[in-house]
């Protein structure tokens, strides 16, 4: 760098988001709350699977966070993919008013809603819609791809993986603990 010099290097197919980048979603607020382990020692067999995390909600608003020092942000031009493998519970764990935990709402921010101060960038908000783990893929290893593309003029640098949604309950007590493993948490280029 010192000569003027700039290297253009190569970058892979796929990038895993490494747990440095993991962040307690109870910063936000305690809706967020959840339990996570990782690595996670208990996770369901299954195929060549990397950084594996247990988390069990605790709060009707229960999220997974990752990011980016606030200098940063992701490169959605050449990574226009988020892929990861995700276990869900069985069916029996969604009743009543826990039904909406069988979906899963990923959002993608600057900041934990506090409009700038955390971001180099300011606050550029988005969300997919969430979608529901079909039943057929309850208790397996599920690979999910989300499209990043609308994301192209956006900056982005927390990924929010939030567990059903926002339905609201309150107090929080599920008959059964709802816990879901993810594995392989990765930017790729191709679908």
């Amino acid at each position: 760098m010192d000569e003027g010099i700039v290297e253009l290097v190569t970058t892979p197919e796929s990038s895993l988001i490494e747990n440095e980048f993991h962040l307690d979603g109870v910063v936000q607020d305690h809706n967020w709350t959840m339990d996570i382990t990782y690595p996670a020692t208990d996770a369901p067999e299954g195929a060549n699977l990397k950084n594996i995390y247990k988390t069990v909600c605790k709060a009707r608003s229960a999220s997974f966070v990752f990011a980016l020092p606030k200098e940063y942000e992701f490169n959605i031009k050449e990574f226009k993919y988020l892929k990861m493998s995700v276990y869900a519970p069985e069916k029996s764990t969604y009743k009543g008013a826990y039904s909406p935990f069988q979906k899963l709402w990923p959002r993608f921010m600057n900041s934990m809603w506090s409009f700038g101060s955390n971001s180099s960038f300011g606050q550029q908000y988005w969300a997919i819609d969430p979608f529901e783990i079909q039943d057929n893929e309850l208790q397996k290893w599920t690979e999910i791809t989300l499209d990043l593309s609308s994301a192209l003029d956006k900056h982005n640098r927390v990924i929010v993986l939030n567990i059903g949604g926002e339905p609201g309950i309150d107090p929080w007590a599920p008959e059964t603990e709802i816990a879901y493993y993810f594995a392989n948490l990765r930017f790729s280029k191709k679908p």
